[in-house]
């Protein structure tokens, strides 16, 4: 008995180590390293693999499956059912995909999200999360300080010269000037960093290696401002009093004040260095993007072609209310009902776009997902659990960008949701107190 419960022990501890091995490895190369000469294929192809093989493992190690399943709570059942519904929908959609092929990919990528959740519920507990979270804070601090490179004039003469990236990303790094770091585009980056910030100032505020925290939070945040996302930044500075309200319950307001205000004012004063290093070309392509002209016009292009995108999407879900036409292939779809000049392979709108590729049930169950997320949380943060509120304001973030963004195309946005969803699990009422 004693030899099958270290054995147990031992196949967790694994289990674990992956998860911390995968929190480190998909921010980095699931969207694709040029760098490390690692495409977006395979990228993805070696983070699934390792949450497979943890997700196998941790399925494996649980003696009792009943006496978990009946520790559940309710909130806990609606997270759980919600997640293994989307991922079921998802697969049954791609049946009936207009591009099987184009499907299939899509649907692994949440079926490994799905055993992303369930590993990180049954590896971790309360305590080890920290740990989880600060991982998570490395591994963005490389795509931030990536993308912090790709802002300089001098990463332009190394594209320019070398050509380390392949055509599409040199392209856009070259033409707007924006860090992208391992993503595909500024904008989905910026979502990244969006849900990654409140976590790690928290951290800042009550972890012990103060420096390196401080430098971590730095970095991210920087690498937030170079990504110039109007949405991301206008969404970052609104979350702000609400994370100082969540902090101040466990570190005091004055300490967290100091932290977050020492952050923010580095992160502006060389923000203001790096574009102050800009040719003219850069600063007219900055100064024009945040032209009060532009920030306030109902005729900006960008506006504009979110609209075109919307209605486009709205047309499709009307002829396909049901399954949609396969995940992943609004890009496909939207060639069909293409409204205005602009074509995209998104929709802009995380919604419209789910509903638009796996039905309107499918991006029903999807919503339970995220409102059993949001009233774990909430329970959670009634108790007294500040991360809980931290990660609350992570998620309401993410869910308003994406909402006018396509973050959600990402491979590290899907696991980063899943993984938040495997802590709200824990934070949960019987989620870690009968462990």
């Amino acid at each position: 008995m004693d030899i099958l419960k270290q054995q147990i022990i031992g196949i967790k501890q694994t289990a674990g180590i992956l998860i911390y091995a995968v929190a480190f490895i998909f921010p980095v190369i699931s969207a694709g390293n040029p760098l490390f000469g690692i495409s977006n294929i395979n990228g993805v192809f070696i983070s699934e693999f390792i949450i497979t093989i943890a997700g196998l493992m941790a399925f494996g190690f649980v003696d009792d499956p009943m006496r978990t399943i009946q520790a559940l709570t309710p909130k806990q059942w609606i997270v759980i059912a919600g997640a293994f519904l989307y991922a079921s929908i998802n697969v049954i959609a791609m049946f009936g995909s207009i591009n099987m092929f184009e499907s299939e990919g899509f649907v692994y990528i949440y079926i490994n999200g799905f055993l992303l959740l369930t590993s990180t519920y049954l590896i971790f507990n309360k305590q080890k999360l920290d740990t989880l979270l600060f991982i998570l804070a490395v591994s963005s601090t490389a795509v931030a300080m990536y993308g912090i490179y790709q802002t300089g004039f001098w990463y332009r003469h190394i594209l320019e010269t070398n050509a380390i990236l392949n055509h599409n990303v040199s392209e856009t790094a070259k033409n707007t000037f924006r860090a992208l770091g391992t993503f595909i585009h500024p904008n989905v980056m910026a979502g990244f960093l969006l849900m990654i910030i409140p976590p790690v100032y928290m951290l800042l505020t009550k972890g012990k290696y103060k420096v390196l925290l401080y430098i971590l939070a730095l970095i991210i945040t920087l690498g937030l401002f170079v990504t110039y996302s109007r949405a991301a930044i206008a969404l970052y500075i609104l979350s702000l009093p609400f994370l100082f309200m969540v902090l101040k319950k466990e570190n005091g307001a004055k300490k967290v004040l100091v932290y977050i205000s020492t952050v923010i004012l580095s992160a502006v004063l060389i923000l203001i260095f790096i574009i102050s290093s800009y040719n003219s070309l850069n600063k007219h392509t900055l100064s024009f993007k945040y032209a009060p002209s532009k920030l306030t016009a109902v005729n900006d292009m960008s506006f504009i072609a979110r609209k075109d995108f919307a209605i486009g999407a709205i047309d499709i879900i009307r002829h396909h209310p049901w399954t949609g036409t396969g995940p992943g292939t609004f890009n496909i779809a939207y060639r069909m009902y293409q409204k205005g000049a602009i074509y995209s392979r998104y929709a802009h709108n995380n919604y419209l776009e789910m509903a638009s590729e796996i039905g309107i049930p499918g991006l029903m169950v999807y919503l339970v997902l995220i409102a059993g997320m949001i009233l774990s949380f909430g329970s959670a943060w009634k108790r007294g659990s500040v991360l809980a509120g931290v990660l609350l304001i992570s998620l309401v973030s993410f869910m308003m960008h994406t909402s006018i963004d396509f973050d959600y195309a990402s491979p590290a946005v899907v696991w980063l949701v899943f993984i938040y969803a495997g802590i709200s699990l824990i934070l949960s009422d019987k989620g870690y107190a009968n462990r």
